[in-house]
């Protein structure tokens, strides 16, 4: 099994045990490591004004600039990159406010707009952006979306929270993320699970056996997934609100989650992320901690 890093992981790490790399958005000049990037994060926003891209906006001028500035992207990335194989992208804002901009630590959220996007210009979009990258000969891959809690105090009763008290993505939730892919019904595409994402989306059961049940659905359909960005979490206490991106095998996600996540990557033809950077000790640890995993059947 093959793992890739984030370019902010040390060059001489990378060379030194043979890692491959994720790039992001803005790493389009690489140089040496170039060779070594094997899938690649699209942009999810406008830098300058911290807009996001809607894929599913209603407003069809924001949705082709969306698309437009996706494919450009692609195109870029698929010619920086020779050994280029995944596409990462996010989904599209769905309850967010207008413009869509993260509204950031608050206890109050300005009101959000889920009229202005649409799950079938959400469809649309995806299989304009999979084919786009099959005949680029490479996958796109959906991530499932970090569900934040802004605008949520800590004491919150979350048994009376809903939908529209949160500022959240399309595909954050299990059973959403995975009907994208079967209603997109593309060959170029799969899926990217994050379970460092996902955790905040399970944080809002109360109990923490229905969190771990709603974890365990983002592995239901493992041939859904086309990639992974393999993280560790904190499903038991409240710091698994936060996007952790702990190593592997730190964290409160257990053995058997890590397991089933060990089994698919076995799967994978292309190097799996851990998407993070805490050092090289701690990336020695957590390359143990998942070569004494169960190895898959």
């Amino acid at each position: 099994m093959k793992f890739a890093v984030p370019t902010k992981c040390c060059a001489d790490v990378i060379l030194e045990q043979d890692l491959s790399v994720e790039a992001k958005g803005s790493d389009l000049e690489l140089g040496a490591l170039s060779e070594r990037v094997t899938s690649a994060h699209a942009p999810w926003q406008d830098d300058a004004t911290r807009i996001r891209l809607n894929l599913s906006s209603v407003r069809e001028e924001t949705r082709q600039h969306a698309l437009q500035t996706m494919e450009r992207w692609i195109e870029q990335a698929h010619a920086a990159f020779p050994n280029l194989q995944v596409i990462v992208t996010h989904a599209a804002p769905h309850y967010f406010p207008d413009p869509p901009i993260r509204p950031g630590k608050t206890d109050t959220l300005p009101e959000l707009k889920p009229e202005l996007s649409d799950w079938g210009r959400l469809v649309e979009s995806m299989q304009t952006l999979a084919r786009k990258c099959a005949g680029l000969g490479l996958v796109l891959a959906v991530e499932n979306n970090w569900a934040y809690w802004d605008g949520i105090p800590e004491d919150a009763d979350i048994t009376k929270l809903g939908p529209g008290d949160f500022v959240e993505y399309w595909c954050s939730s299990p059973a959403e993320w995975r009907q994208l892919a079967k209603d997109v019904n593309e060959p170029g595409l799969g899926m990217c699970l994050d379970p460092s994402h996902a955790v905040p989306y399970c944080q809002r059961q109360v109990d923490v056996e229905a969190r771990i049940e709603t974890l365990f659905e983002y592995v239901a359909e493992p041939d859904l997934i086309a990639h992974l960005h393999w993280n560790g979490s904190d499903i038991r206490t409240n710091r698994g609100r936060h996007d952790m991106h702990l190593c592997v095998g730190t964290g409160t996600l257990g053995d058997e989650f890590h397991a089933r996540l060990k089994a698919r990557a076995a799967q994978l033809p292309q190097p799996v992320t851990l998407e993070h950077w805490h050092g090289p000790d701690a990336l020695a640890a957590e390359l143990r901690y998942i070569e004494a995993l169960p190895t898959p059947e």
